[in-house]
């Protein structure tokens, strides 16, 4: 075999396994969240959460050109907002619910994603898209019985909104584990790994692999934090990982 078509297979086992590192530390996200929300409140949480995700990326930027940083601007304040919204949502989701919850719930955005496609691009989905729909809200119904400067600072902004304000920063040193750990692992390392992968895979193997992240997640509340699911709840959640699954792989 050439030597090049060596090293091609060994970077793309290599970026198989960095796409597995960031699905069993994406999955794991929701299990670390949920202790560190025992010691803060939600806004306070992700202010600080964000808040040093950008202090640590900030000298990239400034050692930017001034396009490039006017472009970072101009992009990153409405995604940004887009994404201070998505983590409201995912992190009083996780304050209210089992964290095993948490991690299979969010991969219905997985099957949900070519229906947003038909609405925002107009390509209208398969007929079997339809099908792993409904299998994954069945899922979610037996379950159930970038950018990180605008959501630090969002995320402040709308606690110091509220009566009261936020109480002091945390001193247990659990919290601001949990903390760096999802700055560090989950938010650095994980879209610099998975930016990287993606660079020499294709979308559809990334897809594939990163669609794993509900099952460690779930294995991580479980064995970690002492979480239970019931029997109904084990069959939700495997439906909605393999409606996940199917859909990943038929859109590759």
């Amino acid at each position: 075999m050439p030597a090049s078509v060596k090293r091609s297979l060994r970077v793309v086992r290599l970026s198989d396994v960095a796409l597995l590192l960031v699905a069993v530390v994406w999955g794991t996200r929701y299990g670390v969240a949920k202790g560190a929300l025992a010691f803060y409140p939600v806004l306070g949480f992700l202010a600080v959460r964000f808040i040093l995700t950008f202090t640590l990326l900030l000298p990239a930027l400034l050692r930017a050109g001034q396009q490039p940083r006017r472009d970072a601007v101009r992009t990153g304040l409405p995604l940004g907002a887009l994404m201070l919204g998505i983590f409201l949502c995912e992190t009083f989701g996780v304050a209210l619910t089992q964290a095993s919850n948490a991690a299979l719930l969010i991969s219905l955005c997985v099957v949900l994603t070519p229906f947003a496609e038909w609405w925002l691009l107009g390509r209208r989905p398969a007929r079997a898209m339809f099908v792993f729909a409904g299998i994954s809200l069945l899922g979610a119904a037996l379950l159930s019985g970038g950018m990180a400067g605008v959501i630090g600072f969002g995320s402040l902004l709308l606690a110091l909104c509220l009566p009261g304000g936020l109480p002091p920063l945390p001193q247990e040193g659990a919290f601001w584990q949990a903390s760096l750990y999802l700055v560090l692992g989950c938010t650095v390392f994980a879209f610099f790994a998975q930016n990287w992968a993606l660079k020499h895979t294709s979308p559809s193997r990334v897809a594939l692999l990163t669609s794993s992240e509900p099952v460690f997640g779930a294995l991580f509340a479980v064995l970690w934090l002492g979480e239970g699911l019931s029997a109904a709840g084990w069959i939700g959640g495997g439906l909605i990982v393999l409606a996940a699954l199917w859909t990943a792989a038929r859109r590759s």
